[in-house]
């Protein structure tokens, strides 16, 4: 997902300290939208492709399951899942 080179793979997985700064710099990036680390030019599309794929078969799956068996707690929870 992320576009890092082989040396700074090595050196962020050589040091706790270097991993920790990495770590930070992910976090901020996620949380914040500050792009300080690369992302791989196709890595959204293939995250999108596998999401539709996975809604698909839980579609699928929901399906079969029938209608009386599902009781809703959230309307907005599509297939009816609870933890």
């Amino acid at each position: 997902m992320y576009d890092l080179d082989d040396a700074e793979m090595l050196q962020i997985l050589g040091s706790e300290a270097e991993l920790m700064q990495f770590g930070f710099r992910l976090i901020r990036q996620v949380m914040f939208s500050e792009p300080s680390i690369p992302m791989k030019a196709d890595a959204l599309d293939k995250r999108l492709s596998r999401k539709t794929e996975r809604e698909a078969v839980m579609d699928e799956i929901a399906a079969k399951v029938p209608p009386e068996a599902i009781t809703r707690v959230d309307p907005n929870d599509k297939y009816g899942i609870q933890d």
